[in-house]
This record gives structure tokens, sequence and C-alpha cells, in this order.
């Protein structure tokens, strides 16, 4: 397969876990066991830019439609996103794309700092909003972009923790940045580091998400 950052076409498979069901999606009873989606989780490894990736494709609405992950429920993260609040205290205006239910969004509330975010997952958005976190249940996309910066503004700082692994096309995802980004912006990504995974022998940690 092409490598999905570079487009090289020299990816060499690393890791084959088998048939996986999609991370997040917990089956209510035996008949939804039995009907619970599987895919091939293999790992390749881009020879070029030396990024590991997922070889199968899901359909992103499949994983997000129905999704039960909440980030707040985890206090390493939430002590992880308050020091980093803390830290944007001189930002007029945060994007926050893959916000789940608010995480971010909170602290940075509770500062004073304007800031919106963008999440597919429709139950988790909700949570979110209902808490007075606006979160735009969407897709990151051009037609998210207009909103935002019709109705808003163009963000001085945008941020996406752990959402660049998830991507079909990361390059696309880029480019967008570029087109909201307010010229002289900050953009701050959090991304998994290959290298402890391999020291650690983290292999649980490839999964469909």
């Amino acid at each position: 397969m092409r490598c999905k950052v570079c487009n090289n076409n020299k990816t060499q498979d690393v890791l084959n876990l088998k048939k996986q069901p999609l991370a997040n999606k917990y089956p209510k009873n035996k008949l939804e066991i039995k009907k619970e989606y599987k895919f091939n989780l293999k790992v390749c490894f881009c020879e070029k830019c030396k990024s590991a990736q997922i070889k199968k494709i899901i359909d992103r609405k499949l994983m997000y439609t129905d999704y039960y992950y909440l980030s707040s429920v985890n206090k390493s993260l939430v002590d992880h996103f308050n020091k980093l609040a803390k830290k944007l205290k001189n930002s007029n205006f945060v994007l926050d794309i893959g916000s789940n239910d608010g995480i971010l969004l909170a602290p940075l509330k509770k500062l004073g700092i304007k800031a919106i975010g963008v999440d597919p997952s429709v139950n988790v958005g909700k949570i979110a909003n209902k808490k007075g976190l606006k979160t735009i249940i969407d897709f990151f996309n051009v037609k998210v972009i207009e909103k935002i910066t019709k109705e808003y503004s163009k963000p001085d700082t945008i941020i996406a923790s752990s959402v660049i692994t998830h991507l079909e096309k990361p390059t696309e995802f880029a480019k967008n940045i570029k087109k909201i980004l307010k010229d002289n912006g900050i953009l701050i990504l959090e991304i998994e580091y290959l290298l402890n995974f391999i020291k650690n022998l983290e292999f649980e940690r490839f999964y469909f998400d």
C-alpha cells in the first residue's frame, strides 16, 4: 500500500494482529457479539518517512456514530489538559479538533479563553454541548472550516491531540489546517511515538479507532 503520509509505495508489513473489532464499541448482548464487525488489523511501516500505519481503512461513520470513549474519565488526561489550557492563556481563540467530551474546552472556558471543539462522535459531542462547551459535531472538513470562519473567526491556536494517527488522509488534514489557522498562529499536535511502542512492546496500541 502507499504511505498515507508521504505517498511512498515502499511500505512493509511489520505486524499482523488478525481480525479485530472496532475499539470503543461494546456489544450489549450475545446477538450483538455475533454481529460485531471485525477487520484484519495489519500494521505497515514506511521506509521513507518512518511512519507506522494501519493498512485497513474503516468507514469513519461506522466508527464514530455510536462511540463510547470519554476522555474526561481519565484523570491523567484531565490533569494533562488542565496544564495545557494554562499554557494557552495568551490565546484569543482556540480550536480543538477531536475535542471529545470537552476535556480541553472545559478548563479553557474557566480561564475565560474563547474556544470551540470539533468532533465526529454524535453522542460524545452532545455531552460536551450539554455542559455548555461549544462543539461542532462533524468531521474536520472544508464545510466546518467555512462555518467556523463565518460564525466566529480564524483561530490563532489549534490543538489536535491523538488525531493524526486516526486520519485516512493526513495531508488533506494539513491543508485544511493551513486554510483556517490565523497568520502567525500556533498549531499543537500530540502524536504517539512509535519507538516507545516498540521498547515497551505495546502492540495493543494499534487498534481501529
